[in-house]
């Protein structure tokens, strides 16, 4: 069988996730780079990038982590917005881990908005949980009561894209914001 210059870039790319899903960041980063070295296209690259950044996360590597997203956010045509807000949504979750949490409630609710313009609902769900878990860990209850028809989209996309983890997780973030003092409408 013949196997195209696209099918080896994507058999690395995909490696390189698939050891990701089970920590090994060190290999992963090995597949990843082999699919740069083959030079895919530009959203392609973009999305290796992405993951290539979750490997420096995942090892507490906070800079490579910033510096491969920022260079995913370059390779991303300015008119492809749901991928944009995928890559955007990373990088608030580098924020956050950095301290730099204000910044990060910025990009995450940018991110929500051009997720929401896309066809992708398992990326806008994670987008949604860091977002909520943010904003509950700020215990900035103005901006959680602001934010309730957006919270009920998340919940919408935990029932209904979200498997028993992420229905899990939304749960937790509801009762973590319930029991925040003051809050007048708590979300469900």
């Amino acid at each position: 069988l013949a196997v195209t210059a696209e099918q080896r870039i994507s058999l690395h790319h995909m490696w390189g996730v698939a050891l990701l899903g089970i920590s090994k960041t060190e290999e992963a980063r090995s597949h990843l780079r082999k699919a740069l070295d083959m030079r895919p296209d530009q959203r392609r690259w973009a999305a290796i990038d992405r993951d290539l950044s979750r490997s420096y996360l995942i090892d507490g590597n906070l800079n490579p982590a910033e510096v491969q997203i920022d260079r995913s956010l370059e390779y991303i045509p300015l008119d492809d917005l749901p991928e944009r807000g995928i890559s955007l949504g990373f990088k608030a979750r580098i924020l956050i881990a950095k301290g730099k949490t204000l910044e990060a409630l910025e990009m995450f609710g940018t991110a929500a908005k051009l997720l929401q313009r896309g066809d992708n609902r398992h990326y806008e769900l994670y987008n949604g949980l860091h977002f909520a878990a943010a904003l509950a860990e700020q215990a900035n209850l103005e901006q959680l009561e602001n934010l309730d028809g957006y919270f009920d989209r998340v919940r919408w996309l935990a029932n209904t894209y979200g498997g028993e983890s992420h229905r899990v997780r939304w749960q937790e973030l509801v009762r973590q914001i319930r029991e925040m003092k003051g809050l007048a409408n708590p979300v469900s």
